[in-house]
């Protein structure tokens, strides 16, 4: 990877589809269930600092966050706190779902400079 830079990467093994909402088949998955959802998004306005410390596989916690009185997705890295927003095409079902005590996790998918694409799927 000469010249490619240090945030340069792709994980082919991951998929690079579109969501999956419901039934996905993942672990502890239930047919059907509206909250089993995996989608593909990015990070808006990554924090550089933090964004230097991922890598591809890297786990994040996501949370929801209220900014100027709407409900967003933040992925955040433990220890060094958020790592951006998360814009996915499931994020209102994902803000519902994690209202209703559901819990997911963003993996990071993609690195390249400053973008970093995740995959955000529910935590069984």
């Amino acid at each position: 990877m000469s010249g490619s830079g240090r945030n340069t990467y792709y994980d082919d093994t991951r998929p690079v589809g579109g969501a999956s909402v419901g039934g996905g088949g993942g672990e502890g998955a239930t047919p059907g269930d509206p909250c089993n959802i995996t989608s593909l998004g990015t990070l808006r306005s990554p924090v550089p600092s933090v964004v230097a410390a991922l890598s591809i596989g890297t786990a994040l916690e996501v949370a929801v966050i209220n900014v100027s009185g709407i409900d967003v997705l933040e992925a955040r890295h433990n220890p060094l706190g958020s790592a951006g927003a998360i814009d996915c095409p499931d994020e209102q079902a994902i803000i519902q779902c994690m209202g209703r005590g559901h819990q997911y996790q963003a993996t990071v998918h993609r690195l390249h400079g400053g973008v970093v694409a995740v995959q955000v799927r529910r935590v069984p």
